[in-house]
Order: C-alpha cells, then sequence, then structure tokens
C-alpha cells in the first residue's frame, strides 16, 4: 500500500508539471500494486480517459471507474468519471444515463464536466437539440464557476474544444 501511496504522489506531482505520460506510468503503477485500493481508481480512471488523446485507454479505466461507483454510488465525480469512460468507448446510450445519474447526484444540478460531455453523447445518439442545450448548460456553467486551478481551466477548455468540434461537425 505505501508503495501504491507513493506511486501514486509521483503521479500526480508529474502530472501537475505536464508530464501526463509519466503521470499514467506512475498511477498504473499504482494500481498494479494495489489493484483493490479503491482511493486510487477514480484519479487514474479519469487520467487515462480525460487526459491526452494519444494517453488515452479507456478499456482500462473501465474497471476502475466501476468499482469506484461501486463503492461510493452516488458519488456524483465517480458517476461522471465512469460516463466519460462509457463515452469513450462508443456507450453512448449508458453514458447518457450515468452522467444524468451524476448530475441529479450533484447538489449544485452539475458542472461544465457533465454537461459538455452529456452534449457529446446526445450528438452521437443524434439528438442535437439535446446536444446544444447541454452544450450551452456548460457554456453557462464556466461562465459562471471560473476555474481557479490552471490545470482544471485548461481540462475544461479541453472538453468545450473537443464538443465544439463535434457538435459543429458537417
Amino acid at each position: 500500500k505505501t508503495l501504491a501511496r507513493t506511486c501514486f504522489m509521483r503521479g500526480n506531482a508529474r502530472k501537475a508539471r505536464g508530464d501526463v505520460e509519466g503521470a499514467v506510468a506512475d498511477f498504473s503503477r499504482a494500481i498494479e500494486v494495489a489493484p483493490n485500493d479503491l482511493e486510487h481508481a477514480n484519479p487514474v480512471a479519469w487520467v487515462l480517459v480525460a487526459g491526452p488523446a494519444k494517453l488515452r485507454d479507456p478499456q482500462k479505466a473501465l474497471p476502475l471507474a466501476q468499482k469506484a461507483v461501486e463503492a461510493e454510488p452516488d458519488n456524483p465525480a465517480y458517476l461522471n468519471t465512469l460516463g466519460l469512460v462509457y463515452y469513450r468507448l462508443g456507450r453512448h446510450d449508458q453514458a447518457a444515463e450515468t452522467l444524468q445519474k451524476a448530475v441529479k447526484a450533484n447538489k449544485e444540478g452539475g458542472t461544465a464536466w457533465d454537461f459538455f460531455t452529456l452534449a457529446m453523447a446526445h450528438h452521437k445518439l443524434g439528438r442535437a437539440d439535446q446536444a446544444k442545450q447541454y452544450y450551452e448548460k456548460a457554456l453557462a456553467w464556466m461562465k459562471e464557476h471560473p476555474q481557479k486551478e490552471k490545470d482544471q481551466a485548461d481540462e475544461l477548455e479541453m472538453f468545450r474544444g473537443e464538443a465544439e468540434q463535434l457538435l459543429t461537425k458537417k
């Protein structure tokens, strides 16, 4: 467990410095040495689906995200991660359903992370009107909740760009 914690902490330090590839390696090692340690399951799954495209591995993230949600089924952050995993795997119905649960579980009614992924899932399901509504809801959330931490602001901007590109494709 100590080795897993060390790997996880080093992974977080690398991620903060912008070394996402090194962070993924450390996070993977943490899971490898302590596969039943739920403390790291969701953050590692998140990096595997929200990190740079070349490092994404939604197949590897799925059991981690599922484990986290099984442990805390009403945790909106865990539900959001699982919803994004489903989206990355092309399981758009499951993504939309899981992200709706995340929005309902969040006492504030959801975040831009939920809404951008809901917009993309609904777009993939051929529901253009709903996709546009969720996209606009995400933009409004971002305006109301400016991110103070650069990594979160950058991450949201990446999601916004991904959603915008998908929704404006002809």
